[in-house]
């Protein structure tokens, strides 16, 4: 018999419980949020927009990518992957919470990174932070916003080099 490890980071996703009651009263509205993930040599930012999908034949969700991202592909080329797939996660999970199949349409308006980041999944775990602060109304900390300017400029500072 061969055994196989599944490595699965959990912690992030898991504080989706915080916000359960708001995501069960959601009525669908739009809903904006960020989410900034930041630890000594990973950072990413995102900042979403969801709301119910216009019904069409398909019947899917969609991603809208307004974010200006051509930099960040250059340095993170799986970046739309991981937000991605922090979006299908949300997907299920509001799905399971509520017991019918959730049709949503998510428009990524910004994202920025530190070129540097070693962490493998930055804009996974930003994205599921933006949806928390989709719910909990968190106002940002007037200094993350300096952070993340930074970080823009420094990815336009290397299409220079």
């Amino acid at each position: 018999m061969k055994t196989q490890d599944i490595n699965v980071e959990v912690f992030t996703a898991s504080l989706l419980n915080r916000v359960n009651s708001q995501i069960l009263r959601w009525d669908f509205q739009p809903v904006v949020g960020e989410g900034f993930y930041n630890k000594p040599r990973s950072k990413a930012f995102i900042a979403l927009k969801m709301y119910m999908a216009v019904s069409d034949e398909s019947g899917r969700s969609k991603i809208i990518w307004n974010a200006n991202d051509a930099e960040i592909i250059k340095y993170h080329e799986n970046y739309k992957r991981d937000v991605e797939t922090a979006l299908i996660f949300f997907l299920k999970y509001v799905s399971a919470l509520r017991g019918e199949n959730i049709v949503l349409t998510f428009e990524i308006n910004d994202a920025t990174f530190d070129f540097s980041s070693s962490c493998f999944s930055p804009f996974e775990k930003a994205t599921i932070y933006a949806i928390i602060n989709c719910f909990d109304g968190m106002q940002p900390p007037v200094y993350r916003k300096e952070i993340i300017a930074t970080l823009k400029n420094n990815l336009k500072h290397l299409r220079i080099i």
